[in-house]
């Protein structure tokens, strides 16, 4: 083979990139829209449910105060009919709350794939398109680390200068989240050698940090309302799951995936001095752990999870 690379046309890439930012956004507004609709349909069942308990009440006020034997029949006759709607529509609308509970629960994680997969999808694309653009311009050798020494994962790494606290400050306070990312790695000593790639800003993000199953971490806005070491920290949480997950797998239960959780906040909260957290994000950090504690348990008892707001999705939010 020639070692010349001959770029055709960016069209293709172009193409499939902007169909997936329409998927991932068509997907929000059918979300949004499927949400209202439900909300719409279970308070007319609630406004039903009701209007007949009006009724039974107004029925057994009648049977109680009528003395006329044919119209106490009558009043009987039609509190059981307002009696048997009312059970019928309270059995519909437990089926109808528990159809919505498992939606919230697909919807979670449709929006947790278009919060990971699909930007992980663009940010390939996006890096393809620029090496492509980058050989019609000048023919540069890249190295990348062999898949041998990565446990078959190959990556290119960027080598981060040698920075300072004030440094990883000034980057967050001027918006350069990804380099801030970057230097929050190298002068806080996490280990990213479990990560897939390295760790990205992903603005769209709507928790701390999310890790998938490919071990591909993205840190959202939230990871950097607090303080340096609250960032430091949260990066931390996200390589201690892509570690458990290289190390033992992908959790294939929800208390698996619990105690992963569990094990991730227990490092964050051993190493608070080390990032120099304060007194309130531990807390902070002790409160989510304890959350995680009393759903495990929950789990475990055979209860369901006293919310579904969690559901699809990995990460501290």
């Amino acid at each position: 083979m020639s070692g010349e690379v001959r770029v055709v046309s960016f069209q293709a890439l172009e193409d499939l990139d902007a169909g997936l930012r329409r998927f991932v956004a068509v997907t929000g507004e059918v979300l949004e829209a499927m949400e209202a609709d439900i909300q719409r349909r279970l308070q007319l069942l609630e406004e039903r449910r009701q209007a007949l308990l009006e009724q039974v009440e107004h029925h057994r006020e009648i049977l109680d105060d009528e003395q006329n034997d044919e119209l106490q029949e009558r009043a009987a006759s039609e509190l059981k009919e307002a009696e048997e709607a009312l059970r019928r529509l309270e059995y519909w609308q437990r089926q109808a709350n528990e159809q919505y509970r498992i939606f919230r629960v697909h919807a979670g994680r449709l929006q947790a794939l278009c919060a990971t997969s699909a930007v992980k999808a663009h940010g390939f694309l996006e890096r393809k398109l620029a090496e492509l653009r980058s050989y019609t311009e000048i023919r540069t050798p890249s190295f990348t680390e062999p898949a041998a020494a990565t446990g078959g994962v190959s990556r290119t790494w960027q080598a981060v200068a040698p920075c300072t606290r004030d440094e990883l400050k000034r980057a967050i306070a001027e918006g350069r989240y990804q380099d801030a990312i970057d230097i929050a790695i190298a002068i806080y000593d996490i280990d990213p050698s479990a990560i897939n790639g390295k760790p990205r800003y992903e603005p769209r993000l709507d928790c701390v940090g999310t890790t998938d199953a490919d071990r591909c971490v993205l840190i959202g806005p939230a990871a950097f309302r607090r303080s340096p070491g609250w960032l430091a920290s949260s990066i931390a949480h996200e390589a201690k799951h892509a570690k458990d997950i290289r190390d033992r797998g992908f959790p294939s239960n929800d208390v698996a995936y619990l105690e992963y959780e569990i094990a991730a906040y227990d490092e964050e909260i051993e190493n608070a001095d080390k990032y120099g957290l304060t007194h309130e994000e531990v807390e902070e950090l002790r409160r989510l752990k304890h959350w995680y504690e009393a759903e495990r348990d929950r789990f475990k008892a055979g209860h369901r999870p006293r919310s579904s707001d969690r559901e699809g999705w990995w990460g501290p939010c």
